[in-house]
């Protein structure tokens, strides 16, 4: 990062020598320089491609955390709250869902994205998606293997969604 330094003229620091004021010139010309660096990195960070990626990528990630925190409440009685018993369909919005993104605060392009990726791990046979989509009823399920909300964070921890596998199903 270029870093932008503003000279204080010699009649300036003359004057802030001989004077008592505070603040200093000098002082100010430094807090100048030290907003301007600020605001450049932030400027260069807002614009790296990699950043945006990476930031999209974990908030991909806490929404499923979070999603499966709600996912697993029970009620009183033992039961799910926010899945059938039987089918395992889930009956919240869900952060790729049409009108699902906007309550997870995400956008409807990172919605897009985040359904193909997790359309993309229910049709690989390398993992066992937690997540399968019944395109009978056109609507995303609950996978039982994850029978509890352990099982369900440890998938997460092992297979989190990657920077890599965001950029695939962005291109698609």
């Amino acid at each position: 990062m270029t870093t932008l330094n503003f000279q204080v003229p010699a009649a300036v620091a003359t004057v802030e020598r001989n004077s008592k004021r505070k603040p200093s010139v000098a002082g100010a010309v430094a807090t100048i320089n030290r907003h301007v660096d600020q605001r450049v990195g932030q400027w260069a960070d807002d614009l790296s491609l990699g950043a945006i990626i990476k930031s999209k990528v974990i908030l991909a990630n806490q929404a499923l955390t979070g999603l499966i925190d709600l996912l697993y409440e029970l009620d009183e009685t033992g039961h799910p709250v926010n899945v059938d018993p039987v089918s395992s369909r889930i009956l919240v919005p869900l952060p790729w869902g049409a009108d699902g993104w906007k309550r997870w605060k995400l956008r409807n392009h990172e919605a897009r994205v985040f359904r193909r990726l997790l359309d993309r791990r229910m049709r690989a046979g390398e993992r066992v998606a937690m997540f399968i989509y019944d395109g009978a009823s056109n609507r995303w399920c609950l996978n039982r293997r994850y029978g509890h909300k352990e099982a369900a964070h440890q998938y997460l921890q092992h297979n989190p969604i990657t920077v890599a596998e965001w950029r695939i199903a962005e291109k698609r």
